[in-house]
């Protein structure tokens, strides 16, 4: 049982120091009309990256000067993991120590193994006689449960957490590499999730970060699928995604698209120079409609020499919406 918040091993002979707790700030999820409107030409939207997708500081960010006011104190409970930030009123940079078993680290995860037991600073005690070990910008609140369950400190896990939570989490899972300890709890406050949403682009590229990393291939392959038929921009996310998986999805989403241009062009030219059983006024009637949708959809009468510049002008519109 845990004595306090922040003690994962009373006889712990490390010391794992978060700096800079909950430095980043997740944006609230794009509406449909922000999306529209903020989308350039097929390109990948710019985002802030004044961190990388692991919360490690980019490289063109000022160093962090090596001072930091330690707030472990005040840290009693959650709520006190929440208020927790970066820096504090007067701008000077806080952490918190979190007391941990050393071979509880290195048996979950390969990433704190290298660091423990290899040739690495952290092998080295500070003058409390502990192994230190340090992580940065991570979630507070995120941390200490991933490290109640590296502990098995089970029973202070919650049985749900808010998806912004989760997503942090995850992020954790794939930079240190244990995904493995904590899929059985992900599975738990996934289900919690269970009911249908309305499609949001950054919604469903959150799910499919979660899903990649917990291995839930169903969910996975359903957020692919929803993000092919509904996304209205370019597939991106500014989650450690690989952009392998990212490529190719949009690779996917733009030959769909490109598809259903070749057929609506086709159809355009057959009911224009068509001379089957369909009458006139019928082949008329119906030419007159589809270029009326194909003009409200953004798309070039006639067709255009080249496709790549057509499909630029649908951004804002979902192959959903073209079909």
């Amino acid at each position: 049982m845990k004595t306090s918040i922040l003690t994962f091993s009373p006889k712990g002979d490390t010391e794992l120091i978060l700096r800079c707790p909950n430095f980043r700030k997740r944006n609230e999820p794009k509406d449909e009309s922000t999306a529209k409107e903020t989308a350039p030409e097929n390109e990948v939207e710019k985002l802030d990256n004044t961190t990388t997708g692991n919360g490690q500081p980019t490289e063109d960010q000022p160093p962090v000067p090596d001072v930091y006011f330690d707030l472990s104190a005040s840290v009693h409970n959650t709520d006190d993991l929440k208020a927790l930030t970066a820096s504090d009123e007067n701008g000077h940079f806080v952490d918190i120590r979190l007391r941990v078993s050393s071979a509880h680290l290195i048996l979950s995860s390969p990433v704190f193994k290298a660091m423990l037991d290899g040739p690495f600073s952290e092998r080295i005690r500070n003058k409390g006689n502990l192994f230190e070990v340090k992580a940065f910008e991570w979630n507070a609140e995120a941390l200490v449960i991933l490290l109640d369950i590296i502990h098995g400190h089970h029973r202070s896990l919650p049985q749900k957490v808010e998806l912004d939570i989760l997503i942090e989490i995850a992020m954790l899972c794939d930079y240190y590499r244990c995904e493995e300890i904590v899929e059985t709890f992900a599975k738990q406050w996934i289900t919690a999730f269970a009911e249908d949403k309305p499609y949001e682009e950054e919604a469903t590229m959150n799910w499919m970060f979660i899903a990649w990393v917990f291995q839930r291939g169903d969910m996975f392959n359903s957020k692919v699928a929803m993000t092919l038929q509904y996304s209205r921009i370019s597939v991106h996310t500014d989650l450690p995604l690989p952009s392998a998986i990212i490529e190719k999805v949009e690779a996917q989403r733009l030959k769909l698209i490109n598809d259903i241009l070749n057929n609506l062009y086709g159809l355009h030219e057959s009911l224009w120079v068509t001379n089957d059983d369909c009458k006139p006024e019928c082949a008329t009637m119906l030419l007159g409609s589809l270029m009326k949708q194909m003009r409200e959809a953004g798309l070039e009468i006639p067709k255009p020499k080249g496709l790549p510049s057509t499909i630029r002008s649908l951004v804002g519109l979902s192959i959903k919406e073209l079909k």
